[in-house]
């Protein structure tokens, strides 16, 4: 014999529900405002560390901007943008807070991999001497 459980009534007044609807609605405005600062340092972070880790690439003589500041400025600029604006436009929505979530995974993706491939190759080539490490 199965039967569907149904959900209690609320103990809570229709006041009390609406009060508590308007509070977590500004808790969620407000982190979103938060989210949108913490983007915009975020993001400047990743320019000034990107020219402080590697400023110039080498080929011989000549020396260019490197890849990782184009892409701190660029990549980071494009992952940022949006969850800025949303946040600004259209603070406590969910898919503002969706989309704040992917780009916080995306920024980090964008720092890592612009500070661990500086010294990846150093790890991958190693010691070209011939001899084994030890261990």
């Amino acid at each position: 014999m199965s039967s569907i459980a149904t959900l209690p009534t609320s103990p809570l007044s229709p006041v009390a529900l609406e009060l508590y609807q308007a509070h977590r609605q500004s808790i969620y405005r407000r982190t979103d405002r938060m989210f949108a600062v913490l983007m915009s340092i975020q993001w400047v972070f990743g320019i000034v560390a990107a020219f402080l880790v590697s400023p110039r690439a080498w080929a011989g003589t000549t020396s260019s901007i490197h890849p990782h500041v184009w892409s701190a400025v660029v990549l980071g600029g494009i992952i940022s943008a949006l969850p800025i604006m949303l946040a600004l436009l259209r603070p406590g929505h969910t898919e503002t807070r969706y989309v704040i979530s992917v780009a916080q995974m995306l920024s980090s993706a964008l720092l890592s991999d612009c500070f661990t491939t500086v010294h990846l190759p150093l790890l991958i080539v190693g010691d070209r001497s011939g001899r084994r490490p030890v261990g």
